[in-house]
């Protein structure tokens, strides 16, 4: 089962290149919902006693590892995401951007692992019915 979070550290960490480096910032809102599915399907193949909470620790695993691939690449992915350079620099300009990078994430790492927990449950009752 350990196995499974070290594969969800590295889907975050390929995802946040991928977000910095490949896909505009645009396109981000359809890599959610591919997210939330592919986590919560994965999350479903494992025997558990809790679909959601494997759903949900997978997905906060996905999160924190997208966020700190963000944080190491901070310039990197600023400049590719124009938009959050001029809200951050908005925010409070004496700030250092990782740290108003690093206040808004756990909200979405709530959001997705929420999200993909519920999803895991939908996917377990799937797996059931076939």
């Amino acid at each position: 089962m350990y196995k499974n979070y070290l594969y969800a550290i590295v889907a975050g960490i390929a995802i946040g290149l991928f977000t910095i480096y490949v896909l505009p910032p645009e396109f981000e809102l359809f890599l959610w919902p591919m997210m939330i599915v592919a986590i919560g399907y994965f999350g479903a193949k494992v025997n558990t006693k809790s679909y959601f909470w494997t759903g949900f620790w997978y997905a906060l695993t996905v999160g924190i590892s997208i966020t700190l691939t963000h944080l190491s690449l901070t310039s990197d992915y600023l400049s590719s995401h124009p938009a959050e350079k001029h809200q951050i620099t908005n925010y409070d300009p004496g700030l250092a951007p990782q740290l108003v990078l690093l206040m808004a994430a756990p909200i979405y790492w709530l959001i997705l692992g929420g999200l993909s927990g519920l999803m895991t449950i939908l996917w377990t009752k799937v797996n059931k019915a076939n």
